[in-house]
């Protein structure tokens, strides 16, 4: 995995992709942290029912994978360079950025359809919620009298982002490859 990861043809931003001179080459993702826990933990109730996390949206685990035993998240914290780019102008998303976002996802796409593939060999069932034809985004703003303007209606019922946020991600078993 972390060859198909680290590879510079997926890992950075080619000449042909490239908003300038700047950024070709560039390298989007660090070493990924990866997190696994049991899917029928109760932290993923919570992902569903406490609004501060997901807005309501969230699908659990068991309803991506109904025999699910485990879930195994893997987080692409950014290079230096694209964290850097984005200090320079805190109003608005830098080059750096953007390819991180578009490039990055692109990868973390075909890691997903990678992994899938890789375990489905070896006779695991499994899903990748990002990629799955049941993933929905949700765009959009509301307000609040108490807190004013606030992002309620945009999310997802899944993100792989969220999980190193949460004070659980040490207990679900996070480990750098």
């Amino acid at each position: 995995m972390m060859d198909f990861i680290q590879n510079p043809k997926r890992n950075s931003v080619s000449k042909a992709d490239a908003l300038d001179e700047s950024v070709i080459g560039l390298k989007l993702f660090d070493t990924p942290l990866i997190g696994y826990a049991d899917a029928a933990d109760a932290l993923f109730e919570r992902f569903k029912t406490d609004p501060e996390i997901t807005g309501g949206r969230f699908m659990q685990p068991l309803e991506w994978l109904h025999d699910a035993h485990t879930v195994v998240s893997i987080f692409m914290p950014y290079s230096r360079e694209i964290k850097s780019g984005n200090r320079r102008d805190m109003i608005t998303p830098s080059n750096e950025w953007l390819h991180a976002r578009y490039e990055g996802q692109k990868l973390v796409n075909e890691l997903s359809r990678y992994l899938i593939d890789e375990l489905t060999k070896r006779g695991y069932q499994c899903v990748a919620p990002g990629i799955d034809d049941r993933f929905k985004s949700f765009l959009g703003t509301g307000t609040s009298e108490k807190k004013g303007h606030v992002n309620s209606d945009y999310g997802s019922n899944w993100s792989e982002r969220m999980w190193p946020l949460l004070p659980d991600w040490e207990r679900l078993g996070c480990r750098r490859d």
